[in-house]
């Protein structure tokens, strides 16, 4: 793609796209996409760390924020602590509540994006704020290694311990390949982490089958800032407590219809086959009862370590 003729070539990209979700107002969508080409932004206000001042091409800055400027500058803050691989921002998604984004590039064979990842959450991580991580970690590691990869590196499991002792936790699918050479061959690299607060918010984080024409497949991030509804489940009827005769009275009641379009002939018998088993599915569940469901959670919030 192209670039201005006054735009560094940056990687990797994240772009926060506003009101992009179609499942409501209340949602927005995070599009984490690394890459290795230049990209003309028209519609986007560019973040860098600016602790960092390149000397040179080669010193040019390698994490990037790009945000809808639809999103007024007055609800973003620049946090401190970036530099030439990372680099974050904290938006404010509705009064009294903000969300924080990181982007970090861990360059390939030196990982040098581990040491500033490092000293960033050692003097800026704060529990008190939802935070996201978004990476494009070039590490390999079983925890999501897409299968038939074997590959696994050290700074993979330093980095898995990172994470954990500051309270994030894996939000990325795992084993879905992120990023494909060649050759073809797919790994899974660019990862995203949440902590407690964003896992709250977090709905959904899924690889796109689009890549845009680059090197990398998008990381799609839904965040959804109202709560979301309470989960429920149906519980199978305690039989020994329903009343039998007056359960039998109101199947014969629901299957009467049923009986009489018997006669019909113009009633087809897949029909009348489907309309019995629903029908007897929903006395069913009528007897029974919904509860809320309590999905099951991890004892230990940081369940790589």
């Amino acid at each position: 793609m192209a670039t201005p003729t006054n735009t560094p070539e940056i990687t990797p990209l994240l772009h926060i796209l506003q009101d992009h979700a179609p499942a409501g107002p209340e949602e927005s969508q995070i599009l984490q996409l690394n890459c290795h080409v230049a990209w003309e932004v028209t519609d986007w206000n560019l973040f860098l760390g600016f602790e960092h001042v390149p000397t040179n091409w080669n010193d040019r800055h390698k994490a990037c924020l790009y945000v809808r400027k639809k999103i007024g500058s007055e609800k973003i803050n620049q946090l401190p602590g970036g530099g030439k691989l990372l680099v974050g921002i904290e938006i404010e998604l509705q009064p009294a509540k903000s969300l924080q984004i990181i982007n970090l590039y861990n360059p390939p064979t030196l990982f040098l994006g581990l040491d500033p990842l490092d000293t960033w959450m050692t003097n800026q991580i704060t529990r008190q704020i939802a935070t996201i991580l978004c990476m494009d970690s070039n590490l390999h590691h079983p925890k999501w290694n897409p299968p038939g990869m074997r590959s696994v590196q050290k700074q993979a499991a330093q980095l898995i311990e990172m994470c954990g002792k500051s309270g994030f936790c894996l939000s990325s699918s795992p084993q879905v390949p992120t990023y494909y050479s060649r050759k073809g061959r797919g790994s899974t690299i660019d990862l995203c982490w949440s902590n407690f607060l964003a896992s709250k918010i977090v709905k959904s984080v899924n690889t796109s089958t689009k890549n845009y024409g680059l090197d990398h497949q998008a990381v799609i991030i839904t965040i959804q800032t109202r709560p979301a509804p309470p989960l429920k489940k149906w519980t199978r009827p305690a039989w020994e407590a329903i009343d039998m005769e007056s359960a039998k009275s109101k199947l014969q009641s629901l299957l009467q219809p049923i009986q009489e379009s018997l006669n019909d002939t113009q009633t087809s018998p897949t029909e009348i086959a489907l309309r019995l088993v629903d029908t007897l599915r929903n006395h069913q569940e009528s007897l029974g009862r919904t509860v809320a469901a309590t999905p099951h959670r991890a004892k230990d919030w940081n369940i790589y370590v």
